[in-house]
């Protein structure tokens, strides 16, 4: 295939994860009356699937300049756009696998994948997988496999510090996870962070391997 080819099916995906994203988490602000409403879905934010998939999203929407331009140009992608596609590819899969091994099994597939969820908990990160691994060209080294962990360590210690520390009782969030469970947050804490660097890790190789296609 192609490098401009390939380059139109990534922008197409970019694209594609940019609307998709937008028009579910636009749903979370639907009121009754069919109105929007920020308030009413901005609660929706404490769930790292909403933000997993809207830097997902907003890496999507960065990329798509520099993909327009390497057409234009005939060029492959330079390192700051994948780099930024590879931080809202690996955040988006480690959704995906939660849910897949941890939240299907102990709150339900059928809920987990169903409606705006399938696209969130699903579909959104195998666009990004496919376009960022098969289709966008370009080395990266692996010193950005550490940076990559960021969002997730951010996320871990917001969530930390309102399950924990504040709790529902002081404004806080319940633990609807389920990381603490039997008072087991560290082994949590751990095995997820063990989760996201063997994802960066597996992500990376995969994308700097690929030229199958």
């Amino acid at each position: 295939m192609t490098l401009t080819m390939k380059l139109m099916i990534a922008l197409l995906c970019n694209i594609i994860i940019v609307l998709a994203t937008f028009f579910a988490v636009r749903s979370y602000c639907r009121t009754e009356d069919g109105k929007y409403s920020w308030s009413k879905g901005a609660w929706k934010f404490k769930f790292f699937t909403t933000d997993s998939n809207v830097i997902s999203a907003v890496a999507a929407l960065i990329v798509i300049p520099f993909e327009i331009a390497a057409l234009i140009k005939g060029e492959g992608l330079t390192t700051f756009p994948l780099v930024v596609k590879y931080i809202g590819t690996v955040v988006v899969v480690l959704t995906f696998l939660t849910v897949l091994f941890f939240l299907g099994p102990t709150q339900g597939y059928i809920e987990m994948f169903s409606g705006t969820s399938f696209y969130m908990h699903f579909l959104g990160a195998a666009i990004a997988f496919i376009s960022f691994c098969f289709f966008e060209e370009g080395k990266l080294s692996k010193l950005w496999i550490i940076p990559a962990l960021i969002p997730m360590v951010i996320y871990a210690m917001v969530y930390r510090h309102m399950v924990m520390g504040r709790g529902p009782l002081n404004g806080g969030w319940e633990d609807f996870y389920g990381f603490n469970v039997r008072d087991r947050w560290k082994k949590s804490a751990v095995i997820m962070h063990i989760a996201m660097l063997i994802i960066n890790i597996g992500v990376l190789a995969l994308h700097n391997s690929s030229g199958i296609l």
